[in-house]
Parts: C-alpha cells; sequence; structure tokens
C-alpha cells in the first residue's frame, strides 16, 4: 500500500531557501517541485484560480510521475474540480475530500477520503482511492516518531493509497520523508 508524503503547494515556505536555487525564476517552481517530489496536494483557492489553462501548464512542466491532490473546498461541490481533473489527466491523483465524520479520531484528526475519477466517466469524482491524513506538527520532523506514524496508518488502513499531508513545510522536509518511506519499503 503507497504511502506519500505531501505538502500544500509548491510556491516557497519559511524554510525553503536552501531548497530552491536563488537564481531560479517563479515560473519554474513547479517543474522544479516536481523533479524532487513526487506529489503535491494544491489548496483550493489555488486550482480554482488556475482552472483548466492553469492545470493544462501544469501538466506540461511536470514529469509523467508526479501526481496532483486537490483539496475540496468546505461548502463546493466536489464537482467543480472535475475539469481540472480532466486537464491533469493521469497526473491528477485524486480530490482530498471533507474529514469523515464517521471515522474514528486519531490524535484528534480524521480522516480524509482521496476520490478518484468515477470509472468510465470522466467527469465525475467518486471512487475512493484512498485516505489522507494530516501529521501532527510535533511528528513531522522527528523521525522516530515519523516512522511510528507512518506505521499506524499502514497497519490500520484498510485500501488503497494514504496521503501524509505535511501542510506548509520546507521542501526539505518533504525529501526526508520520501526517504523515509522508501527506506521503510512503503
Amino acid at each position: 500500500m503507497p504511502l506519500l508524503p505531501v505538502r500544500s503547494g509548491w510556491d516557497p515556505w519559511s524554510g525553503d531557501d536552501p531548497f530552491y536555487p536563488d537564481d531560479l525564476p517563479p515560473e519554474w517552481r513547479l517543474a522544479y517541485f516536481a523533479n524532487v517530489c513526487w506529489a503535491v496536494a494544491v489548496p483550493a483557492a489555488r486550482w480554482r484560480a488556475a482552472a483548466v489553462a492553469g492545470a493544462r501548464d501544469w501538466a506540461r512542466d511536470t514529469p509523467s510521475r508526479f501526481r496532483f491532490y486537490l483539496e475540496a473546498e468546505p461548502g463546493l461541490p466536489s464537482a467543480l474540480a472535475a475539469p481540472v481533473a480532466a486537464v491533469l489527466g493521469e497526473r491528477f491523483g485524486g480530490l482530498i475530500g471533507h474529514p469523515l465524520f464517521d471515522a474514528e479520531q486519531a490524535c484528534g484528526l480524521k480522516p480524509r477520503p482521496i476520490l478518484g475519477p468515477r470509472a468510465g466517466q470522466g467527469a465525475g469524482l467518486s471512487t475512493t482511492r484512498g485516505l489522507a491524513w494530516t501529521v501532527p506538527a510535533p511528528v513531522i520532523d522527528d523521525p522516530r516518531a515519523a516512522r511510528a506514524w507512518i506505521e499506524r496508518r499502514v497497519s490500520a488502513s484498510p485500501v488503497g493509497l494514504i496521503l501524509a499531508l505535511l501542510g506548509p513545510c520546507p521542501g526539505a522536509t518533504v525529501e526526508r520523508w520520501q526517504t523515509l518511506v522508501e527506506l521503510m519499503g512503503c
């Protein structure tokens, strides 16, 4: 069962100074990020503002192995993501839905479903592909705590993909989590 560590967006965050080269133009950040990281969670405001034209550029600027996970926006139907998902094509990893109401809480956090395209219908989103969990802040920079957190998620997850949502963190943190996931064989 794959586990993907993802951060929110590719724009620089506090502590990203050593991640992006000083002379890297802002319009090249996504391509640089996508060649180092496996996936990204795109906040709803970002993918809605980019719309289909922006998503087309994102797909063009990233390698085929890279995945975009679009975050749902409270109060808006998930169908709004369908045109963006369609343009992203194979790079669309899923829509990160709202927290599950009946799900068991872990550390006060509820998992969020990852919705994929409906089989045979490119315009709809419905198939649950896995769960997205927000990583608690104290775990993010502690490798031993991160390993224990990953082991709990993997052993408890009934099916599919697991996203480890790191939120706004430096790119180097995502790289460390990717290395940990590889070492653990997740």
